[in-house]
Parts: structure tokens; sequence; C-alpha cells
């Protein structure tokens, strides 16, 4: 094959590559569900889930998100290795999440690329949409939905590809929040009010992460579902996304394509 042609299809496997990094979601403003309702509770244990992955999701109450953009993928080793040069992975891992980084690089990341780690709030709002689904995709425990430790794919061994999974998606279009890696936020790990369960780590500097992994039953891929670290941990099943402020999406992108967004996302 000349060289001519190679750099064509080196461009355009660069192309694909970048699209993770730019493609956003844009998610409106409005309140959210926040936690599990006690119904919701019960059917999840009915399933086989384990009651003590509920004690600091409940009790359910509402909060009022703001309108945000939302990355649709997870933040994937070639995004990352345009921050850091030094950072390094296989050629077939270029499409998998990155992972093994700390919440302090994941917050630096963010601000290199004109973005923010998201709330916890806002993570929630974007994984269950408007009527609070149990799971992004709804409210049944299909284990074929996501990509957790109960169910493998051939030739891979850990991660997959942010794109393998596409039914792991939230209603508002965003995937793989169910499965895969989980990833970081930028809250705090605090009692929710009215939640009166002892927790040593609340209020001591430990960071919310948010969604399943490869590691978890695919249970635990349930929208709701909290786990912490603290700033410098680093897990291989830890990744993170970006979310971005409307007024600067606009800035980047332009109102027209904004406005094409709001009446795409109104027709869903």
């Amino acid at each position: 094959m000349c060289k001519k042609a190679l750099a064509i299809i080196a461009a355009l496997i660069l192309s694909s590559f970048a699209v993770f990094a730019s493609e956003m979601v844009y998610i409106p403003a409005g309140d959210t569900k926040i936690g599990l309702s006690p119904s919701q509770v019960s059917w999840l244990i009915g399933q086989g889930a384990d009651s003590v992955w509920f004690s600091n999701c409940t009790p359910q109450y509402t909060v009022e998100v703001r309108e945000f953009y939302i990355d649709r993928h997870e933040v994937t080793n070639r995004d990352y290795a345009a921050f850091d040069p030094r950072h390094f992975y296989q050629d077939m891992e270029a499409d998998m999440p990155v992972t093994g980084v700390t919440w302090n690089d994941a917050e630096e990341y963010a601000r290199w690329a004109g973005k923010r780690l998201p709330t916890e709030f806002e993570w929630e709002k974007a994984g269950r949409g408007p009527f609070g689904r149990i799971f992004p995709w709804g409210d049944s425990d299909d284990f074929t939905k996501c990509y957790s430790k109960s169910i493998r794919v051939p030739g891979y061994n850990g991660l997959v590809p942010v794109d393998l999974f596409p039914t792991d998606s939230s209603p508002y279009g965003v995937t793989g929040m169910g499965g895969n890696a989980c990833e970081w936020t930028a809250s705090e790990y605090l009692a929710y009010p009215g939640n009166t369960g002892h927790n040593r780590k609340y209020g001591k500097n430990f960071k919310v992460i948010r969604g399943g992994s490869f590691l978890y039953q695919h249970l635990e891929a349930f929208c709701s579902n909290r786990k912490c670290g603290q700033p410098n941990l680093k897990n291989a099943d830890i990744g993170f996304r970006c979310v971005m402020e409307v007024e600067e999406y606009i800035k980047r992108h332009g109102r027209e394509k904004h406005l094409g967004n709001l009446s795409s996302q109104a027709k869903n």
C-alpha cells in the first residue's frame, strides 16, 4: 500500500477517535430525583441485590439541576494522551475509557479541555433521564445491556471500547453509564438529607464515584449507586467524563448548533 493511502487511512482513524472527545449531549434543566425510592430498593433486592448497596443513596429526594452538556462517552485513552503525551496505551486500547487516573488527574484534564467534572446530581440526571429510571436503559435488570462482571466479550479481558455497548444508553443518549468503567464526579461524599446512617467517610475529603464497571455485577449498574475514593486513588476501573456549561458550548459551537440540539432533545 502506498504512503499516501496509509496517510489517508491514518487520518480517518484519528478523526473517528476525535469524535469521542468532542461529542456532547444536551441535558435540559429541571427537577431531578436523586437516590432510590423504597419500592425501587425492594425491587432491586428482589432481583438479588445486596441491601448494603442502598445505605448511602436513600432516602430519595429532589434537586433542581441547571441545563448543561455532558460527554456522550467516557474520556478515552486517545483523548487523554492529547492532554498528557506520556500516557501510554496499546493500540487496541485507544477507544477504551482511560482509567488508573486520580480525581486530580481528571480535574486537570477537564480544565485543559475547557470543561469540568460533573456533579453527582448532574451525572445521575444524565443517566436516569426525566422520569428517574433505575438503570440507564430502563427498569429491567437485563444483564446484556451493559458491560459488567456478569458478561464477557470475546477478545477482551477488562475494559472494552466506549461504543461497544450502545444498549447501555440513557434516555438522553449518554452511553456507558452502567458498565465498563465507573466515573469520578466533582462532588464531596456526603450523606443525603434525612439519611441517618453512620459512614466514617462522609465529609472526609472523599469524592463521589458513579456508575458500574466490568468489576461489578450488572445489578450494581443502577444510576443511584454511589461509591467514593480519595482524590489520589487510582483504580483499573475508574475513569471519567466531562461536562460543559451551555454558555461555553455556544461560544465554541455556535447558537445554531445548540438550538438544533434542543430541538433534537425535545423530539426524543
